[in-house]
């Protein structure tokens, strides 16, 4: 349960950030909301029925290799023109810009003479950004209308930050009417005046009809030859031979757009459906504007205010209420409501309503982690002050036993188990210490305990104590336990600690130290008491008993033999195949009263300078 005032506080907070991450323009996050919205115009697109008075001559790829390299000779656009229009074209609108004189005058008088004739012909313009300055004031962004005299409009496109098309305009910044709102004047004066009306110099969303190839598609240079394209009529075949024929039933009545899908004169954009590796002519773009000034169906961008009151009052309200809930009751909640808006979000796009979609969305999705969050923060908390209390006297192993299972949290309470016992001790350390400086003393003593524990820890050991510069740690204290599994990795962290002393004395050398430091290792299995043990005030979670008395003894048995591992008997019938052991007999520990069997373990370590023989082995 968290309080009124940290609900509201964090949801108004959560919210606000949101907003602003999802919908400044220098955001990287406002791309992702655009992507957002792409997926719901892709899911609206039988929403737009594509007009079929609107179709598409396309100087695409197949027009170039039948008509040559780009530009083509105006004559051919004046022929063009005069079948478009003999064919009952409402409108033939240019997507491409003749601004200047042509190379051919006579074929530029042609071209004239066909718009005129025509009447009803739309050309491109562009607009101009003046570098000039005049004192303090930048001169203004010009319109240059096309050279040929005609209906026009600039042409100019309006990407989004993450360069894909989705908005269009009535007027440029020049305040000189768009090609689409040219083409609209021409093919239907009176929805045009409706849209200046509505619109004004604002930003259009358009409502896309669907992919590339939407709106009906003829090849140019077919349109010229008098082929007909099959895309217009799926029974014609493309290799039929009477495919010669006339468009009059294609382009009667129809607003043309002739523009190009070849990728070679670079008039290809991103839009809501062409993304990555595709891509969208920008006579298709035109297309689809001109398409939703028409139905005057564009989608409307909520406002401002709006998306913030969204985002904000979703955070506050899953805010109070996972705070009421348990994490996983909580989980499910923050699905439902990211699942409801985005059907609501869904149903109002349909609508006409532009909603924003991730940060109210992203709002009830944070919330969750939020809330319990700060709960999960609480517990790790607790857990480390109990990892900082017992960490000073208890091995990290054991540690993380008591944080799995607070109920075995240390008490005065001990038990009798089955452990294996491993005590090392550095052979000569005493004499090392007297005659090398302290630093170096300190620094060896401190690398050599190092790489012993990680041994310890990394066989699944705990490392029960450190007593001078002897280890002493324990297998099967902890949690279940199996005593030969227990022992065999008793065995192989010896073998290990033994291979670490190696790389030491390697590493030492290589740096020109002369320490030859060596460890004996004396290990024993059997039954002892682990537990803690101690007062109130100072626990020690150890082992006792005479297991560990006897592995202490064996660990100091190797100076008589001369070898560095020692197991007994006990230990050496737990891992029997699983070990390389070689019998040494039976010897009297000190302290005993008994023989105890005595086994060394070969290790992998390189042989003295001067190898003594070895006296008084029992065999």
């Amino acid at each position: 349960m968290i309080s009124r005032k940290y609900s509201l506080a964090l949801g108004l907070g959560l919210g606000l950030v949101l907003w602003v991450l999802f919908s400044a323009p220098w955001s990287p996050l406002a791309a992702v909301e655009l992507g957002a919205g792409d997926l719901r115009v892709a899911a609206q697109q039988a929403v737009a029925r594509p007009e079929p008075s609107i179709v598409v001559v396309d100087m695409d790829d197949t027009s170039l290799e039948a008509l040559g390299e780009y530009p083509w000779p105006r004559r051919l656009h004046a022929h063009l023109v005069r079948k478009l229009h003999g064919w009952g074209a409402r409108v033939i609108a240019f997507d491409v810009t003749f601004m200047t004189r042509g190379p051919n005058p006579a074929e530029d008088i042609g071209l004239r003479h066909a718009i005129q004739e025509a009447g009803n012909v739309v050309l491109g313009g562009l607009e101009r950004d003046v570098q000039a300055v005049r004192g303090t004031v930048a001169q203004p962004t010009t319109y240059q209308a096309p050279f040929f005299e005609a209906a026009n409009g600039e042409v100019s496109a309006y990407p989004d930050p993450d360069g894909a098309i989705r908005t269009f305009r009535l007027f440029g910044r020049s305040g000189a009417p768009t090609f689409d709102l040219a083409v609209l004047r021409a093919a239907d004066p009176a929805a045009a005046a409706r849209a200046e009306r509505r619109f004004g110099k604002e930003s259009v969303s358009i409502r896309f009809a669907g992919p590339p190839q939407t709106y009906p598609t003829v090849s140019y240079s077919l349109v010229l030859a008098d082929v007909l394209d099959p895309r217009i009529d799926p029974a014609i075949s493309p290799e039929a031979d009477e495919r010669t024929g006339s468009y009059a039933d294609f382009f009667k009545d129809k607003i043309v757009l002739v523009g190009t899908s070849a990728p070679l004169l670079h008039d290809m954009f991103h839009t809501p459906f062409a993304r990555g590796d595709s891509w969208m002519p920008g006579v298709e773009i035109h297309a689809n504007a001109i398409d939703t000034l028409r139905r005057g169906d564009p989608p409307r961008a909520a406002p401002w205010w709006l998306g913030l009151a969204l985002a904000a009052g979703g955070s506050v309200a899953a805010v109070a209420v996972f705070g009421r809930l348990a994490p996983s009751w909580g989980l499910i909640g923050a699905v439902c409501l990211i699942v409801a808006f985005a059907s609501v979000a869904t149903f109002a796009f349909r609508l006409g309503l532009d909603l924003p979609v991730l940060p109210p969305i992203a709002a009830a999705g944070l919330a969750w982690p939020a809330v319990y969050g700060r709960r999960f923060v609480v517990a790790e908390r607790e857990k480390a002050r109990i990892r900082a209390t017992f960490s000073r006297y208890v091995a990290p192993r054991v540690v993380d036993e008591m944080l799995r299972h607070p109920d075995q949290l240390p008490t005065l309470r001990n038990e009798r188990r089955e452990i294996t016992v491993l005590f090392t001790d550095i052979e000569g350390f005493t004499t090392f210490s007297e005659t090398h400086p302290p630093d170096l003393v300190g620094e060896r003593l401190n690398e050599v305990l190092s790489a012993l524990t990680q041994v310890v820890f990394d066989h699944g050991g705990t490392l029960d104590k450190y007593i001078g510069d002897a280890v002493m740690a324990v297998w099967g204290n902890i949690g279940q336990s199996d005593p030969r599994e227990d022992a065999r990795r008793a065995v192989q962290a010896a073998i290990g600690m033994q291979r670490a002393m190696a790389g030491l004395r390697a590493a030492w050398a290589a740096d020109g130290g002369a320490e030859r430091l060596r460890i004996r290792i004396g290990i024993h299995s059997g039954e002892a008491l682990v537990g803690n043990f101690g007062s109130p005030l100072k626990l020690d979670f150890t082992a006792i008993g005479d297991t560990v008395n006897t592995a202490s003894r064996l660990e100091g048995l190797n100076k008589q033999f001369e070898t560095s591992i020692l197991v007994s008997g006990a230990t050496a019938a737990l891992v029997t195949g699983a070990v390389e052991l070689r019998p040494l007999g039976e010897s009297i520990l000190k302290g005993k009263s008994t023989g105890t069997l005595v086994f060394e373990v070969p290790a992998p370590v390189e042989a003295p300078a001067a190898q003594p023989a070895r006296e008084g082995v029992v065999r």
